[in-house]
């Protein structure tokens, strides 16, 4: 158990995190560490490990009166830095930030419009309360099911109701089980949702997305597929794993985790290039990706560097545009926690995300804007100082 305690930087802020097997104790010590009187947010990064039905009784218990938004985690990051089989929590003083919530329920059934309607009208909801909010003071975060097979057309439907204001965001996981993952809010764990957060705050912030990918253009076009369930069955022409490995230079037969986590493919998207990563490879040699894919979809081979120092750098280049950061809300894929996991990167990872003062999340899948990718680590990096 950890409790970060704020100094001039983060006086706003408290973070706490705890370990403990028992959901009680973790849920008691955190609520301890963060709560007081002008906390207007609460915000937990919770492990299925632990018993949810427990989980969900014993925030209400100890977060009674404030609002708390959360979601099931493959990895979470807060005091200490990386963490696994954990509960993170994050709260706000009522001098960071003010904001708005709504949760879109059965995502996988809605449409469009619904979406748009809901994020616009979450943004106008907020502009009544505050009529200066623009894009230059306010930024979203959006927490869906990672299992819904939903990013895409939601997150581009919030994007665009919400008028130009930043989004970005994470895919709920479950500890790399693909099983359940679920959303919190208002006072329960619901699965096939997703939550949209809309923050205005006086402090200086920016949205970013850094990888360690870059493309080496050698494509691969994608011939065969169930955009629906995200499953690919051939890559020109050809079975989908066997011409993927073939392209890898690897032996389809060993093709694993860890073979995703270091041989993604990229697709370009007005100019910029977003990972694309696969989940896993299926009995019938097809593969299921972490984002949808239509047939025709043009990939390019990626090639990776380094992860801690391309991290790092991108770190360092938004500390220099903001001034000293208070806080980095992050989205980091579990594939790179994988890579992280077999490069035996994890202690200079936690060491990185501890000084930049990172709370966030491993995802199965990262929101940017209105695009939905993986193996990329999004965020919003927040200063310590106040916009002029």
């Amino acid at each position: 158990m950890q409790t970060i305690k704020p100094d001039e930087n983060t006086k706003h802020i408290n973070k706490s995190w705890s370990n403990s097997p028992d959901p009680v104790a973790a849920l008691e010590h955190i609520a301890c560490s963060i709560m007081h009187a002008d906390v207007v947010l609460v915000i937990l990064y919770i492990s299925t490990q632990y018993d949810l039905d427990v989980v969900s009784r014993e925030i209400e218990r100890n977060f009674a009166g404030c609002c708390v938004i959360g979601c099931t985690s493959a990895g979470e990051i807060g005091p200490g830095g990386c963490h696994d089989n954990s509960i993170v929590g994050i709260s706000f003083h009522r001098e960071m930030m003010d904001f708005e919530v709504d949760i879109i329920r059965d995502v996988s059934k809605s449409d469009y419009t619904a979406n748009h309607k809901m994020a616009f009208s979450l943004k106008n909801k907020l502009r009544h309360r505050l009529p200066h909010v623009s894009a230059e003071n306010t930024f979203s975060i959006m927490l869906i099911d990672g299992i819904s097979s939903s990013e895409e057309h939601v997150a581009k439907a919030f994007y665009e109701g919400l008028g130009g204001i930043a989004l970005v965001g994470g895919s709920a996981g479950d500890d790399l089980h693909f099983k359940s993952t679920f959303i919190y809010f208002n006072g329960r764990f619901e699965q096939d949702a997703a939550v949209l957060l809309l923050v205005t705050t006086p402090f200086i912030f920016e949205v970013f997305k850094t990888q360690h990918f870059i493309s080496n253009e050698r494509k691969l076009v994608v011939t065969d597929t169930a955009p629906k369930s995200r499953i690919v069955y051939e890559i020109n022409g050809f079975p989908a794993s066997a011409e993927y490995a073939r392209a890898m230079g690897i032996d389809d037969k060993t093709l694993s985790p860890f073979s995703f986590a270091n041989y993604p493919v990229v697709v370009k998207i007005g100019g910029g290039e977003f990972v694309r990563s696969i989940r896993n490879v299926n009995s019938d040699g097809s593969l299921t990706f972490f984002c949808a894919i239509d047939n025709g979809i043009v990939f390019e081979l990626a090639t990776g560097s380094d992860l801690v120092k391309v991290t790092r750098e991108s770190f360092e280049r938004i500390e220099q545009r903001i001034g000293s950061v208070s806080l980095i809300f992050g989205f980091d894929c579990v594939l790179r926690g994988v890579e992280v996991r077999q490069k035996a990167l994890q202690q200079e990872v936690s060491c990185l995300m501890e000084q930049y003062r990172v709370f966030g999340f491993g995802t199965y899948g990262e929101q940017y804007m209105g695009i939905h990718v993986n193996q990329t680590f999004t965020g919003v990096a927040i200063s310590s100082r106040r916009r002029p």
